[in-house]
């Protein structure tokens, strides 16, 4: 049934103050654009009477015209870079395919939800897309034949969440897109939106004032506000159909597929061109199975045909031609790739671990910095995350090397995504991943790894054997 409307006292009037304040704001922003242009030329015009002296006021005029020509210069060059960059094409462009709801239950189910909590805001019929995006997202197709409201649906969303779940993401955005605190709200969070990217976007500051930088910050500062106000919206007429707790999983899940999705596609694009195409969705929910807790029947599972729509990705993205080739694989069979993968992590640290043996690995992760500054003076790269993220690497690193330095030795791999990649050989067992994640967690002492190198016979073997050239 449809919504009722959300009667908070509160938040109605700090939401007209807000609007108020803010309308205000924009306006002394832009007669201070006015003003900051044009108030040198007006100064000298109204200081020449006072100033008798035609020399001394041909130097000042000659001061201000060169800083008010820096200054324009600035932010004409600031409005170029930013017109020349332009927006960055969205991943929906590349795949965005409809849902037929007649063969699809789920997707029907999903459509007369959205219909019947805003059938009076609706205009047009409702229409269900897959899209690569992690998010969820309305758009009002007028140019389309016939005019539709499409809900979008990340496949990332559909991986990792329950259907309650998604149906409170979906509720939420429709409360924000169909029915905000008031149209001025829906409005100062597009324009809030199309600020921060140009701040985003705006090139490495050169000049001292650019006033095309300075009216774009102050925008996106003055509006930061409205979306939040229309998130606490969203979240209060969900919370009369949802708990709290499906709310904030939700929300928390999505936020950390959102985390993994560029790693994924990375992942899913390297196997697709060494000539095989597994299942987008079956490694998606293995990949966010390493990462976090997922539902035992994630929403995806519901969709059929959904082959027919990953084939559509892949053509999407590497052409028909491109994908008519490819062979059907399941991520089970696809152990050479992830050898691959840890060989050239392993050839890349191989000038830094040729004298280092698997039993030197506890001394070297206790002094991961010292390898990742040798890492960087070799490389000429400098590190631009986190230090929780650079020891993180050097581990993987690490460990990569440790894995094919058995490889190398005689070990069979047994590599399977959404599982501790191990190794084996005469019946036993390691996993050298875990193994280097419990050595850097302090959960296995440096007296247990060196019993268990020396029970399996490999505390000596070297670790930038495996990395040599003819194998990177």
């Amino acid at each position: 049934m449809p919504l009722t409307p959300v009667t908070s006292t509160k938040l109605r009037l700090l939401s007209m103050l807000s609007v108020l304040r803010a309308s205000v704001s924009l306006l002394l922003t832009m007669a201070g654009c006015v003003a900051v242009l044009f108030a040198p030329v007006i100064w000298f015009v109204a200081s020449t009477r006072l100033l008798q002296d035609r020399a001394f006021a041909a130097v000042i005029l000659l001061n201000i015209m060169v800083f008010w020509v820096h200054i324009v210069a600035c932010s004409v060059r600031d409005f170029k870079a930013l017109h020349k960059r332009g927006r960055p094409r969205s991943p929906n462009a590349l795949w965005y395919v409809e849902i037929p709801t007649e063969r699809e239950p789920f997707a029907a189910e999903l459509v007369q939800f959205v219909e019947g909590h805003f059938s009076k805001q609706l205009q047009s019929p409702v229409r269900i897309c897959l899209s690569l995006t992690p998010y969820i997202e309305y758009k009002r197709s007028w140019r389309a034949a016939p005019r539709s409201t499409q809900l979008a649906i990340g496949l990332f969303p559909l991986a990792v969440l329950s259907i309650p779940e998604l149906l409170s993401l979906i509720l939420q955005e429709g409360v924000s897109y169909f029915r905000p605190i008031t149209p001025v709200h829906r409005c100062f969070g597009d324009l809030c939106r199309q600020a921060n990217w140009l701040q985003a976007a705006l090139p490495p500051h050169e000049g001292w004032f650019s006033i095309t930088r300075w009216f774009i910050e102050r925008t996106a500062a003055i509006l930061k506000p409205f979306p939040c106000q229309t998130e606490v919206w969203s979240v209060q007429c969900a919370r009369r159909e949802f708990d709290m707790t499906t709310m904030a999983e939700a929300a928390a899940r999505k936020l950390k597929a959102t985390g993994i999705f560029a790693d994924y596609m990375k992942l899913y694009t390297s196997v697709t061109e060494s000539g095989a195409m597994p299942p987008y969705t079956e490694g998606l929910a293995r990949q966010c199975r390493l990462i976090f807790n997922v539902p035992e029947q994630p929403a995806f599972t519901a969709f059929r045909n959904m082959w027919v729509y990953e084939r559509q990705l892949v053509t999407s993205v590497f052409g028909p031609d491109y994908a008519r080739n490819l062979s059907l694989a399941s991520w089970d069979d696809l152990s050479p790739h992830w050898v691959r993968k840890w060989r050239h992590y392993a050839a890349v640290m191989r000038p830094l671990l040729e004298r280092s043996r698997i039993s030197d690995l506890p001394e070297l992760m206790d002094n991961w910095r010292q390898l990742l500054n040798n890492f960087c003076t070799l490389y000429n790269v400098h590190p631009v995350r986190t230090p929780d993220w650079q020891r993180g690497d050097v581990l993987q690193r690490l460990a990569a090397s440790f894995v094919i330095a058995l490889i190398d030795a005689g070990w069979e791999s047994s590599a399977v995504l959404g599982q501790e990649a191990a190794v084996s050989k005469d019946g036993r067992r390691i996993e050298p991943f875990t193994l280097i994640r419990r050595l850097g967690d302090g959960a296995l002492t440096r007296a247990d790894f060196a019993r268990l190198c020396h029970d399996a016979g490999i505390a000596e073997l070297p670790l930038a054997v495996a990395a040599s050239p003819e194998h990177a």
